[in-house]
This record gives structure tokens, C-alpha cells and sequence, in this order.
């Protein structure tokens, strides 16, 4: 019988040992034979399956762990032909990292890590595909991919502690962090360059929705800034998550804008995050306002003229109208933060303002809410009667027939343009002179 075939069958009867010594037995005499390789990675694959179900009872075995990566990489299998057995073996490893981090927490992960330091490096997708994921250099390669997958366990353990996450990124290397629309300071520098390997990585800005101490959790946007192409201007994008993570709850506070650096899938900030200084950031979340209110029921509108109504409708909920008597048309001033409505009916959600904070409240005059003016009517381009200024609605423009260049008196109130984004007058009664 082939060698390669009694493994693999001492390995289906569970004789791993027995399977084990024989294919080092069959290396040593032939280091080629491909069916011996294929075989022995099949057994190394099995044995870190038993290292898994040990450090699922509270004991890691990391020497043995480190014994079996480093053969696994030995035998340099190449990608094509062998993908079921790294598919597999990368699984594995990551379900490795979330059993070790379940039963013995941050401790058994610096083990864990400790093994991959000395056994695995990471690359990018690109080279693990393209060369054999066991290289020259007796390291087994990790596509960055996977090793992002990989990570999530450790950084669910060690976002407390800046010695754990130094190493760790020192381990997987800052491009998993230094996203393209992170980098907003130039190139980063090298991470043996810094005495923390986290001082390198680019800070995020990322803006706190919301703060759960009961649930431990924080409702975060992240704000991206993407690269310039071209000639145009850089691009931002808001990427919403839920950071888990009871230390924070504790720390952070709603409707404040932080920076820190964030785990490449966005669900762990690292480090102790700071407030972020940036007011071209800051600005986009975060605003102080002074403009014209407009009631609509029991809650109203700041309306800020120009730019749009995701940016210039201030919301001024209910509680507020009636704890600062906020009469329509009151001058207001505060300060206003980011909120996001989800969409309805499958529609996508939106971001707009809300009044956070009402600072002064200017009772309108008599002036700034109605007027009477008098003067001869002009019909504009699109058929609306105007009269100094003032828009007489066609409807009753055409009740009183006027005409261009007939005098009319008018009875005016602010009103606000949503076409045009600004404040005007519309006529509530008029009456031809004459």
C-alpha cells in the first residue's frame, strides 16, 4: 500500500499517532513525495483540532500548537490543489482564538499569539494566492483576509491593554488599520519606528450616536475620508456599528465626536480614544445655530437658509418647544447634533440635525412677522405676482384678477421657500387700489 494511503487511513481509524510517525518516517526517506505532504498536513490539521477541544476545557497547549503551525509551514504546500486544507486550517485557527479567548480570556490569547508570532506572518491576499503559503522563510503565510477574521478574537480581549495590542500589531503588520480613507496624515511610519506600535496606526474620527451602560455597548459612526481622484475632492463616508465594550460605555459620552484607532471591521476601538479637535470633522456631527423657527404642531424646524434640508432643517423636538416657550418665528440659538432616521418600506435611512441644546430664545416683534406694503404689481418670469417683494399666490392673484402694473395693497407673513431655501414673504389678503 502507498504511504500516502496508510496515512490517511490510520488517520480515519484515529491512530494519529501511529499516522504521524509514519509520514515523518516517509519525509525523511522522500521530502518530495506530494501524497506523503498532503497526508501529513491532513494529520498536523487533526492534532491542532485536538488543541482546539483542550483549550475549549481551560488548557492551551501553545508548545504543541507552535510545533504543528511550524510544520504545517515546513511542508509548503502550494495553494492550488491543496485549497479544502487551508480553507479548512484557517477556520480553525480563527475558531481556535474564539475558544481560547471563551475559557481562558486575554492570558491564553498572549499564548496563542505567541505561536503565531513564531510560526505565521501575514500578506496580502494577492501574495498568498500567488506563491506557496509555506515560504523560504519557514513561516506559514496568512492572507490578510483571514488574518482580519483571525484578529477579531484578540482585539475583543486586548482593547484594554496597549502592551496586548502593540503586539498584536505587530504581528498582523498596520495595513490591516491603515485603510486607504484612514490615512489622513501623510504616509504612516514604520511600526518599529514607534514606541507603541499603536502611536502609528492613523486615528479615525468617529462620531458616538448613542451610549448603552446597562448593555455595555456604543452606537458609533465612523468618518471615513477617502483619497482625492483626480481633480476632485476627497470623498467622506459615514460607516455606522455597535462597538461592545462595557470600559467605553463607561467612557465616552453621546453626541461627542472622539478619534482613535478602530479594528479594521469597525467593531473595536482601540486604545483610550480622545476628543476629536478636528472642526471640519467635528462640524459634520456636532454644530452651534442661530436661525428662524417654524412651528409644525407640537415640535418645529430651524430653518438655516441655504444648503439642504438634511443640513439646514434643525429639528426642535416637542420637550424643548415647551420648556423655552419657543413661539413660530422666534429667533433660536443652540447647538444641534447629528441623527440618523432609519428608512421605512425598504427605503434607505437618512442623516439630519436635531436641537440638542437651546442657549436664547428672541420672541418675534410684530414687524418681523407680518407686514402691510402697497405698490404696483410685477409678474415674473414663472408667472407669480410679485408686489415689493412680496409673492402673491396665484390662486389669489387670480381671484382679484390682477395685472401687471395695477397697484395693489397687501397683507404679508414670513413664510419660508423650500425651493429656495430661504425666508420670504407670501401675501394673506390683498386688495387692488383704485
Amino acid at each position: 500500500m502507498a504511504p500516502g494511503k496508510r496515512i490517511l487511513e490510520l488517520r480515519k481509524a484515529g491512530r494519529l499517532d501511529e499516522a504521524y510517525e509514519l509520514a515523518r518516517r516517509e519525509r525523511r526517506r522522500d521530502p518530495e513525495d506530494e501524497w506523503v505532504k498532503g497526508a501529513l498536513a491532513w494529520v498536523l490539521y487533526d492534532q491542532l483540532k485536538l488543541v482546539r477541544a483542550d483549550a475549549a476545557r481551560g488548557r492551551l497547549d501553545a508548545p504543541r500548537c507552535e510545533r504543528i503551525l511550524g510544520e504545517v509551514a515546513e511542508l509548503a504546500l502550494p495553494e492550488l490543489g491543496n485549497e479544502v486544507f487551508y480553507r479548512n486550517l484557517l477556520r480553525l485557527m480563527e475558531s481556535l482564538a474564539w475558544d481560547v479567548r471563551d475559557a481562558l480570556g486575554a492570558e491564553g490569547l498572549r499564548s496563542y499569539l505567541g505561536a503565531l508570532e513564531h510560526t505565521t506572518r501575514v500578506v496580502s491576499d494577492v501574495s498568498w494566492h500567488a506563491g506557496a503559503p509555506g515560504a523560504a522563510d519557514g513561516l506559514l503565510a496568512l492572507p490578510r483576509s483571514a488574518a482580519n477574521r483571525l484578529m477579531r478574537a484578540f482585539l475583543a480581549a486586548f482593547r484594554g491593554s496597549e502592551r496586548d495590542l502593540s503586539a498584536l500589531v505587530a504581528w498582523s503588520g498596520e495595513e490591516s488599520f491603515a485603510l486607504a480613507e484612514d490615512v489622513r496624515r501623510g504616509a504612516v511610519e514604520d511600526v518599529q519606528d514607534a514606541p507603541d506600535a499603536l502611536t502609528s496606526l492613523p486615528r479615525t474620527p468617529f462620531y458616538v450616536e448613542w451610549v448603552s451602560r446597562s448593555r455595555g455597548s456604543v452606537g458609533i459612526t465612523a468618518y471615513r475620508r477617502g483619497v482625492a481622484q483626480g481633480y476632485g475632492p476627497p470623498t467622506a463616508s459615514m460607516e455606522r456599528s455597535v462597538v461592545r465594550d462595557p470600559r467605553l460605555a463607561g467612557l465616552l459620552a453621546a453626541h461627542e465626536v472622539y478619534e482613535a484607532v478602530l479594528s479594521p471591521d469597525g467593531r473595536s476601538i482601540l486604545g483610550t480614544p480622545e476628543r476629536c479637535e478636528d472642526e471640519g470633522v467635528r462640524s459634520s456631527f456636532v454644530r452651534t445655530f442661530e436661525g428662524i423657527f417654524e412651528r409644525v404642531g407640537e415640535f418645529g424646524f430651524v430653518r438655516l437658509e441655504g444648503g439642504t434640508s438634511a443640513t439646514g432643517d434643525l429639528l426642535v423636538p416637542r420637550r424643548l418647544v415647551e420648556r423655552h416657550r419657543i413661539a413660530d418665528l422666534s429667533l433660536v440659538a443652540g447647538t444641534a447634533v447629528a441623527v440618523f432616521r432609519e428608512g421605512t418600506d425598504g427605503a434607505e435611512g437618512s442623516w439630519g440635525f436635531a436641537v440638542e441644546k437651546v442657549e436664547r430664545v428672541v420672541p418675534p416683534s410684530a414687524q418681523d412677522t407680518a407686514r402691510r406694503v402697497r405698490g404696483t404689481v410685477r409678474i415674473s418670469r414663472s408667472g407669480a405676482a410679485l408686489v415689493e417683494g412680496v409673492l402673491v399666490p396665484r390662486r389669489m392673484a387670480g381671484e382679484l384678477g390682477v395685472r401687471a402694473g395695477q397697484e395693489v395693497e397687501v397683507v404679508a407673513r414670513r413664510s419660508w421657500d423650500k425651493r429656495r431655501r430661504a425666508w420670504g414673504w407670501v401675501a394673506r389678503s390683498a386688495a387692488v387700489v383704485g
